[in-house]
């Protein structure tokens, strides 16, 4: 389709407070594309939040995709 989905990583500190956001990733890849990021975990966070978004440009629902979405954390 050419509706566009995108995903950004929230890092929330210990009040509940977003403390960094990284930037939007997405694509208007017509087929199935593999992304990979690596992030550095700003000191004081608690907690992520993985937002998914998706706008849609054209039609009448909204063809943004995530599968097998993942987030791995190593220490």
């Amino acid at each position: 389709g050419q509706d566009h989905p995108e995903i950004s990583i929230a890092f929330i500190d210990e009040f509940g407070v977003e403390i960094d956001r990284t930037d939007n990733i997405g694509t208007y890849n017509a087929f199935w594309t593999y992304f990979s990021n690596e992030i550095q975990i700003p000191i004081g966070s608690k907690s992520i939040q993985m937002i998914l978004m998706g706008t849609r440009y054209a039609g009448d629902d909204n063809d943004s995709y995530f599968d097998d979405l993942f987030l791995k954390i190593h220490l």
